[in-house]
């Protein structure tokens, strides 16, 4: 058994079942009100949040998701009130919500999980939110249609059973991707800023990819010629990769630099690291980002590392499902790629960025998540869409 589910009583689990009516209520008049999302994807949505409840619920009796390692740290924030002095990232905000999300749960960290599922529940919201501003002509049938993939994706089950940071992840993401779309279609400015701050405060290393998005973002959709455009990007590029060198790799900008950074990252993961690699010149590593990239996207499947796929089902299973999502969605990107140029710019950014610096797999899982959730809004957008035509 779980260390967070070990002092579980017959009565937390009454408990349980008493959250689970109170949050699947919030979410459904949530999504109806405040966010205008039809009853059957509402529903679709509620439905998967009863899905990660039961899941979670069988998993404090036979033990059958794996642990990990970090649900220690938010497990006893939510049960004490302290911050863990073990933490290897920044949870300073997520411990000052702790204390008040403490008093919701009752200090127990098994409704803190449900508690994290809706907040989940409200991210994923929010995007498909953002999606209906991005695309005005989003039906009913397309939105019911993404809700449905939303159920069936996996990679939940892995991080939405156990006291972990992601539905604060992918909460922020959803607040970051509205301020996004409101900026790009709307020249909402202080949207793209307020969602940025909030997954920043939410996610502080994601400040790594948000500084360069934003600013790309700002630059690109200056009504000045595309050159200068592209040059200021250049500019910004060029000075976040001296930063890069200076201050956190605190070594020469060199092919063996980066070589060397990645294999010991990928040492300190253990049985979970990928993607080992010997990179004299920048060509070895021009060469080798594909594959690296390409790992990401459908990890845990083999390709920079050997696995036994049988060990991890539901990873495995995540695997095929995001590398059937993904060609998918690039056959309906290349199909309607005019709408959709701002959202290439967005998913290539997330893959490049995101899968080049990944090296352990059920984090490459975990932080894929974001890029899952928007190919999920194009693939059901395009689902329904082929439905249509052929009615």
């Amino acid at each position: 058994m779980k260390p967070y589910f070990e002092d579980l009583a017959w009565y937390d689990y009454l408990l349980c079942f008493v959250y689970n009516g109170i949050f699947s209520y919030v979410l459904y008049k949530i999504g109806e009100v405040f966010l205008n999302l039809h009853h059957k994807s509402l529903m679709l949505i509620v439905g998967a949040f009863q899905v990660y409840f039961f899941v979670t619920l069988a998993d404090s009796f036979f033990g059958f998701l794996p642990l990990h390692p970090e649900s220690a740290w938010y497990a006893f924030m939510v049960s004490s009130g302290q911050y863990p002095e073990n933490a290897q990232v920044n949870l300073l905000v997520l411990y000052y919500l702790s204390l008040f999300f403490s008093i919701v749960c009752l200090n127990t960290p098994i409704i803190y999980i449900f508690l994290s599922a809706l907040l989940y529940g409200i991210g994923i919201m929010l995007c498909i939110k953002a999606w209906k501003i991005f695309q005005p002509a989003y039906s009913e049938k397309q939105e019911w249609w993404s809700s449905l993939l939303l159920l069936i994706w996996p990679a939940p089950l892995l991080f939405l059973t156990a006291p972990l940071q992601q539905a604060f992840v992918v909460l922020g993401f959803g607040l970051f991707f509205n301020g996004w779309v409101n900026y790009i279609r709307k020249n909402n400015w202080k949207s793209l800023l307020i969602g940025s701050l909030i997954m920043v405060a939410l996610q502080f290393e994601s400040i790594y990819w948000i500084v360069p998005l934003v600013s790309g973002t700002l630059i690109l959709h200056q009504p000045i010629a595309l050159w200068k455009r592209l040059s200021f990007v250049l500019i910004v590029a060029a000075a976040l990769v001296i930063v890069f060198a200076q201050f956190l790799m605190e070594s020469p900008l060199t092919p063996q630099a980066f070589a060397d950074m990645r294999n010991t990252s990928i040492a300190e993961a253990d049985v979970y690291g990928y993607g080992n690699v010997y990179w004299t010149t920048y060509g070895e590593m021009i060469k080798d980002y594909p594959f690296i990239v390409l790992q990401f996207l459908i990890a845990p499947l083999p390709i920079f590392m050997q696995f036994d796929l049988a060990s991890s089902p539901l990873a495995t299973i995540d695997g095929i499902f995001t590398a059937i999502l993904f060609l998918t969605g690039i056959m309906a990107i290349v199909r309607h790629r005019k709408g959709y140029a701002p959202l290439i710019w967005l998913l290539l950014f997330f893959i490049i960025y995101l899968g080049g610096s990944a090296d352990h797999w059920m984090h490459a899982i975990r932080d894929r998540m974001p890029v899952t959730i928007l190919l999920i809004l194009v693939v059901g957008t395009a689902f329904a869409s082929k439905n249509e035509t052929a009615a």
